[in-house]
């Protein structure tokens, strides 16, 4: 993201939990890097839901973010997972792709 802060259309879709996922993480990154700013705007916005709404929906937001990126997690230890064992598949050739790999870097 260019700018130094969020923005506040960015800082409201984070806590409706509506922003892309590069959003979420660079505006989360923002926020735990400790900016008083955008922490001051995110308290103000809390506080114009209705009183006790606020937390919970933060509560949401945050619990979602965190679910879409287990799920991106589990999507990578999958693919890691089968690019090993297509590595140790055996082609045509009787040779591994790993093996194959290896003798072209040596």
């Amino acid at each position: 993201m260019p700018a130094d802060h969020p923005t506040p259309d960015i800082l409201d879709r984070l806590l409706a939990g509506a922003v892309t996922d590069a959003e979420s993480k660079w505006a989360l990154a923002h926020l735990l890097g400790g900016c008083a700013v955008c922490s001051r705007y995110l308290r103000g916005a809390l506080h114009a839901i209705e009183p006790g709404e606020g937390p919970a929906r933060y509560d949401a937001a945050v619990a979602g973010l965190l679910e879409r990126s287990a799920s991106g997690v589990a999507a990578i230890r999958a693919e890691h997972l089968e690019a090993a064992a297509l590595s140790e598949a055996p082609s045509s050739t009787g040779s591994t792709a790993g093996a194959r790999l290896t003798a072209m870097q040596t």
